[in-house]
């Protein structure tokens, strides 16, 4: 499905008149995390590939880490999406640092999920912004 030497996450769109449907290797997965970027349902399956179904076609690509397994979703957090880990470590940080400053769980919890949110919406915005110029000044 994906030829070897492929980067991982370069996609490779799929046709569904070539490929009406997928194998039972691949199973549905939940769509609370992540960025469907518009999909219908997202898959996984073997050697950590990852399928966006579309309505024509399926978008697919092969990621560090599979966030099925524990061992997996670490890499994946890290290698793949590593905007949830500097928001996962940037949260950890600022949580720390309010309880030890307040002893206040609840403070500490705030704090936490505010440096979160924040960490993860600024990398989000700033990728935004980069690849917007990036394709500004590629348009030919």
């Amino acid at each position: 499905m994906i030829p070897n030497g492929t980067p991982p996450h370069k996609e490779i769109k799929i046709s569904k008149l070539k490929l009406p449907q997928l194998s039972k290797d691949f199973e549905e997965i939940s769509d609370i995390l992540g960025d469907k970027k518009g999909a219908i349902k997202q898959y996984r399956g073997p050697n950590n590939i990852h399928i966006l179904e579309y309505k024509d076609y399926w978008a697919v690509h092969w990621d560090w880490g599979d966030p099925r397994r524990i061992d997996g979703a670490l890499v994946h957090i890290f290698a793949d999406a590593p905007e949830v880990g500097f928001a996962l470590v940037a949260a950890t940080i600022a949580g720390r640092k309010k309880y030890d400053e307040t002893k206040s769980i609840g403070e500490a919890v705030v704090e936490s999920a505010l440096a979160g949110l924040f960490a993860y919406g600024g990398i989000i915005v700033t990728r935004e912004v980069v690849n917007w110029i990036i394709s500004f000044f590629t348009e030919e």
